[in-house]
């Protein structure tokens, strides 16, 4: 795309340097990519992802996980529990999977459940078959 860092970096709302990529870019999203060259090979993907509290004051969220076909998928911690709006958590997300060239993309999702119910977060979890644009 040919994008300034200054583009990239509006684009990210970060500091994000593209002379080392990395695709954790604590987006909402998660996609677990491998390269088909290394099939039948089980690999391990951990995304770390830093959230805000939009309740108007304390809160807690549970997780709600859909997992992807065939993989395991762990979340860190499993309850995020905030004490004031704009407070910010972080977690963790694995995937194990293994590498299969003949299967189509496996989709899920990790949904954050206020517990009075009135705030709702899904975030699409992705694995599939891709090239190896990441190291």
């Amino acid at each position: 795309m040919n994008l300034t860092r200054e583009q990239t970096q509006t684009i990210t709302r970060s500091s994000y340097n593209c002379s080392s990529p990395s695709s954790d870019l604590n987006y909402p999203s998660f996609i677990a990519l491998f390269n088909s060259d290394a099939r039948g090979l089980t690999f391990n993907r951990t995304f770390h992802r830093t959230v805000t509290n939009v309740a108007n004051g304390a809160a807690t969220y549970r997780v709600k996980l859909e997992k992807p076909e065939n993989t395991r998928v762990r979340i860190s911690p499993k309850t995020l529990v905030f004490r004031k709006k704009y407070e910010k958590q972080s977690y963790s997300l694995n995937v194990r999977y293994r590498g299969d060239i003949d299967a189509f993309p496996t989709f899920g999702s990790l949904t954050w459940v206020e517990e009075n119910g009135t705030h709702i977060f899904r975030s699409p979890i992705v694995v599939s078959a891709g090239v190896d644009n990441f190291g």
